[in-house]
């Protein structure tokens, strides 16, 4: 290595013991903070010591350069902690700063983004730095929901895309992109003073597919994509089904990632190359020398500038990720949302007004923020198929317990409600409750009981208020239908009605009125009409006729009138 020279700047000045350091390490890796480290030994406070030690949360910027070749900007962060140990001369301290990566660790507070890109989303959590994102990142959601922190609303991104995020040096933009030597970035000429090279394509698929279902088109939405050279080669094909996708297009950006991320994983190395200061992560290099293992052109995935008395050197890392496995590279992450993986969710009915009307509604949750609320959530149901099935929708402010398919917050499913000490269920009116079904629709407006009470079986309807009131109860006599009020009308639009039996057949009333608008026929074996206190039989023309003997008697006296009588 050749000897290098320094600066450490602390709140934007020289730091004044900058001089004693005997060792400074910065080191970038996708998918996390960089971390700078400056190591002072011999430290001994109060001995010939100026006593200016950072504090914690002080801005903290490197400058390293090489012989005579101008200071290149290494790092710029702040200071997160301070380290001291050993003993006598031999005590250190150790200054550790990571850059503005750090702010994504923390918040925000849970959201919910509707009409907006995943790119839209991270470029809203991205704590004021501008964004460059990939172009799958791109397609507009209908909704996407933020739980934890942006640094995993963003990692489960990446990983679902095979992407890759980093912040540049300077600290003011953060990238979200696949590395793949396909990319476009700044690119190096380098020599390799030594390496460490491997090939293997043990574990990788040819081809990803990846499958979905889509619910609007009830069919599964697929598509694939194939890995590159050794891979395709080597590897066999390889189906997904533990990636949620809402249509093909989704899919194909997947597959796509995960195809790519996997091919990248087939070659890596770990290469020093002397001293390069102006290099950024996604920076494509291509090594003089690579003893036929390796490929010539590669992408930084990772390096570690290191500075001690005498040497300054870069040690970079190319290719593969940290996953190799496909089962890796797949994992079980959603979109961004690992509360939505934890299992199902206590949440309380916020919309029940289903645009499209199929029974949906959206929940907002108690343990969140109280804006956050779901996109349109199904509801399950014992059956549900085509204008036939169960739909009880929930009714505003229901407690209900949610799922979300395949750990997705795109999409919620309410498993069904909950009943609380605030919502009680109507009070069974036996000792043994499981006898008893009760459906009450909102506000009570209609209630259906099926009980099987006391050796009877019954299903009681009732309306609001008992106004109406209709019982089928079945006993060891029969079945008896029973109005508790108001009038009971059977009605046909221009069919007929009949009551049959194999036995007996009664109507019983204060007055029986049979009445229609044609003709009125009583047919029996005999036919009796009897009034207690009087019988009445009229007409405009009235005939009695008998086929046999035919007989008038009373035992009283008998009278017969009219303007005109006949005998005979």
């Amino acid at each position: 290595m050749s000897a290098g020279n320094y600066s450490v700047l602390i709140g934007g000045k020289p730091w004044a013991n900058a001089d004693k350091a005997d060792l400074i390490t910065v080191s970038r890796t996708l998918n996390a903070a960089a971390v700078a480290e400056v190591h002072i030994g011999g430290y001994s406070p109060g001995v010939g010591w100026d006593l200016d030690i950072p504090k914690v949360g002080a801005a903290l910027a490197l400058k390293i350069s090489e012989g005579t070749e101008k200071p290149a900007s290494v790092f710029v962060g702040e200071v997160v902690g301070l380290e001291v140990f050993g003993s006598g001369s031999s005590r250190r301290l150790v200054v550790r700063a990571m850059d503005r990566a750090r702010d994504l660790m923390f918040g925000p507070e849970p959201s919910v983004h509707a009409n907006l890109s995943y790119a839209g989303v991270i470029k809203k959590l991205a704590s004021g730095m501008a964004t460059s994102t990939h172009r799958s990142l791109d397609s507009t959601q209908d909704y996407l929901a933020v739980t934890g922190t942006a640094m995993e609303f963003i990692d489960d991104v990446c990983h679902r895309f095979g992407l890759s995020w980093w912040v540049d040096t300077a600290g003011k933009k953060l990238h979200v992109d696949r590395v793949d030597v396909n990319g476009t970035s700044t690119h190096h000429k380098v020599d390799v003073v030594a390496i460490e090279g491997r090939i293997d394509a043990s574990a990788t698929p040819s081809k990803v597919t990846v499958a979905g279902w889509d619910a609007a088109e009830q069919k599964p939405t697929t598509d694939n994509d194939s890995a590159e050279d050794l891979a395709k080669k080597m590897g066999n094909p390889s189906r997904i089904v533990g990636s949620p996708v809402l249509d093909a297009k989704e899919a194909k950006s997947v597959a796509s990632g995960v195809a790519s991320r996997a091919s990248r994983a087939v070659e890596s190395a770990t290469v020093n190359i002397g001293f390069l200061g102006k290099l950024e992560l996604g920076d494509s290099v291509e090594l003089d020398e690579t003893y036929g293992v390796v490929s010539a052109k590669q992408r930084v995935t990772g390096f570690e500038h290191r500075l001690s008395p005498g040497d300054v050197g870069t040690i970079i890392e190319l290719g593969g990720p940290e996953e190799r496995e496909l089962a890796d590279l797949i994992g079980d992450r959603g979109t961004g949302d690992p509360w939505a993986t934890n299992g199902p969710v206590i949440g309380v009915v916020s919309n029940n007004g289903d645009p499209e009307k199929l029974g949906r509604v959206k929940v907002k949750f108690p343990v969140l923020d109280g804006n956050f609320e779901t996109g349109w959530a199904r509801v399950l149901t014992l059956r549900a198929g085509k204008k036939a099935g169960f739909r009880a929708t929930p009714a505003m402010n229901d407690e209900v317990l949610v799922v979300f398919e395949q750990g997705d917050a795109r999409r919620p499913i309410v498993l069904g409600g909950l009943f609380n000490k605030k919502n009680q269920p109507m009070p069974a009116s036996g000792k043994d409750p499981s006898v008893e079904t009760e459906i009450v629709t909102g506000d009570k407006v209609v209630t259906l009981l099926m009980s099987a009470l006391d050796g009877k079986e019954q299903t009681r309807l009732e309306t609001k208020g008992g106004k109406t009131d209709v019982s089928f109860v079945q006993n060891d006599k029969g079945v008896t239908i029973e109005a508790g009020k108001g009038d009971v009308v059977l009605k046909t639009a221009g069919g007929s009605i009949t009551l049959k039996a194999n036995g007996d057949i009664t109507l019983e009333g204060k007055n029986v009125t049979i009445k229609a608008k044609g003709d009125v026929s009583l047919d029996g074996m005999n036919v009796n009409a009897k009034g207690k206190t009087g019988a009445k039989l009229e007409g405009t023309q009235v005939s009695v006729k008998a086929s046999g003997k035919g007989e008038v008697s009373s035992s009283g006296i008998l009278q017969v009138k009219g303007s005109l009588t006949q005998i005979g």
